[in-house]
């Protein structure tokens, strides 16, 4: 009886990964030298002619091993039969409804995830790399119940990679002598990177990392920041993300799981797994670990010694502080909540900080003051093009005390139309301007909300800053809800500002903008259950 040959076929699911990616499969780089492989590419419908583009470049590759491809913009053609599955991406942002960014998004994943549910191969195994790639994880094992959990996992090879990279460099010897550092947690920048049990081949065996730097002041700031970072200074350095070595390493992350971790040597890698409670990480969550691979199967590497700062590291991952920028932010926040009950709702806030920010330098603008002077603007409500940036209580720092922004413009005809129209649609003059979106502003809105929030608000200057946390009903804002609010932080913990005088406009606004997120949320919930 003749052999039959086995094709494997693996579902691309959107994403700038994907063209880096596809002819590494074809190529055998995922599945091996000897691997028939039947690829399967998914995107949108307003990239179909994209995908035929690239399904020519395949055909003019001339891979032996690419017994076929399918590209489409049907996510139930795309997942049939399917037995891998890569989660590149979802639905970019453009103009329009924050309604219809939350429907395709929430919409595409729950498809994707439903499709893979419902026509993929019973064993298929699903590596998710869009990000928060673990907790777009446990999104996708809601909707798809009967993918065992084990088969659910998410990217950090990458960091993985970029950590062996950063030991090489520093020791200058070649990074495939270099083996079992360990990526606890997320792909983030506070993942933890650990060299502890890291090893270097000398040439008669392989010797602690730590033992030939001897340099553990190294090991706890620059290899760990250098690692964190590592993606931000790609893209400073090309104008680009990282696209080539995500995907070289979603590469390599296949192929470990699927053909096994070199047993003979003891090698491990990182992988965001089902936590089953190894090394004190709550079961439930997905979280990376060092692992084993064999035939097809991962393993947790048991009974490794964990010192007090990587305790410290490991613990702080597992109850993270969580801050989602992504739009629609408060809402995407709520759909979080949902799939990560046991993070505090305290812990889980959305970004308004670079609004916050804009409405400062409108004010200053105007003002001919420098953006430090002025302070104790609002946003209420949002980051979307119905925000209301309020100026009420907002002051300036005038070299004998601080002043009334008001009493000090005399104009609240300003304040009530340019002011908060120029904020709202700061975005889309940015756009307009550099052909880009406002990456850097907001990075440094990021930064400085979770600065305050970790560090704490200036106490001395009766200075607070907005922050989308859930409302407890302050201000006659619905319970529940994740909206923006002036707010003081101290010891990582916030506080809504209390007793501040709402006059008739502004009551008008934050009313309007409480029922768009109510609506929001209703149909964000409808898309999940």
């Amino acid at each position: 009886m003749e052999n039959v040959e086995v094709v494997q076929k693996v579902v691309i699911l959107l994403g700038q990964i994907a063209y880096a990616l596809v002819p590494m499969i074809a190529r055998g780089e995922m599945l091996g030298p000897e691997q028939p492989v039947i690829l399967h590419m998914l995107d949108i419908q307003p990239a179909d002619e994209i995908l035929k583009g690239v399904k020519m470049e395949l055909m003019d590759g001339a891979f032996p091993l690419l017994k076929g491809v399918i590209t489409t913009t049907d996510v139930i053609e795309a997942c049939k039969g399917v037995d891998i599955a890569i989660m590149l991406g979802g639905f970019p942002r453009t103009k329009g409804e924050r309604k219809d960014l939350i429907s395709k998004n929430v919409g595409i994943y729950k498809a994707q995830a439903l499709a893979l549910e419902q026509h993929a191969d019973s064993n298929c195994k699903v590596l998710v790399v869009a990000n928060p790639a673990n907790t777009n994880a446990l999104i996708l094992k809601e909707f798809a119940p009967s993918i065992p959990e084990e088969n659910i996992t998410s990217l950090t090879r990458l960091d993985h990679n970029r950590a062996l990279g950063q030991i090489a460099d520093n020791l200058n010897v070649h990074v495939g002598d270099v083996k079992n550092v360990i990526i606890w947690g997320n792909h983030s920048s506070s993942q933890y990177p650990d060299a502890n049990h890291a090893t270097v081949d000398v040439g008669v065996g392989h010797k602690s990392v730590r033992e030939i730097l001897a340099d553990d002041h190294w090991l706890k700031t620059d290899f760990i920041t250098n690692v964190q970072q590592r993606g931000e200074a790609i893209i400073k350095a090309r104008r680009l993300s990282s696209a080539f070595s995500a995907a070289s390493a979603a590469c390599d992350h296949m192929r470990d799981w699927v053909l096994g971790t070199p047993k003979s040597q003891g090698t491990w890698v990182s992988m965001g797994v089902y936590s089953d409670g190894s090394y004190g990480i709550q079961p439930g969550l997905i979280y990376s670990f060092p692992v084993t691979c064999e035939k097809g199967e991962w393993s947790i590497v048991q009974g490794l010694k964990i010192d007090e700062f990587a305790r410290e590291k490991m613990d702080a991952l597992a109850n993270e502080l969580v801050l989602v920028v992504a739009n629609p932010a408060n809402t995407n926040a709520l759909i979080l909540k949902e799939f990560a009950p046991s993070i505090p709702e305290e812990n889980i806030t959305s970004l308004t900080r670079l609004d916050h920010n804009r409405a400062l330098g409108q004010i200053a603008d105007n003002l001919n003051v420098h953006v430090g002077d002025v302070k104790n603007v609002i946003i209420w409500g949002n980051h979307s093009s119905s925000q209301y940036p309020d100026a009420n209580h907002a002051t300036v720092d005038v070299g004998v005390g601080h002043k009334s922004v008001r009493e000090i413009l005399a104009d609240d005809n300003w304040l009530k139309t340019d002011f908060i129209t120029n904020v709202q649609q700061r975005g889309e003059a940015i756009i307009k301007a550099r052909r880009l979106s406002s990456a850097f502003s907001a990075a440094s809105a990021a930064c400085d909300h979770m600065r305050d929030w970790v560090l704490g608000t200036p106490k001395s200057q009766g200075t607070w800053v907005s922050m989308g946390v859930y409302s407890d009903g302050s201000y006659g804002i619905q319970p529940g809800l994740i909206y923006s609010f002036p707010v003081t932080c101290e010891k990582g913990e916030w506080s809504i500002v209390q007793g501040l005088k709402i006059d008739e406009f502004a009551r008008e606004k934050m009313d309007a903008l409480a029922n768009e997120l109510v609506e929001e949320k209703t149909l964000a919930y409808s898309l999940l259950h």
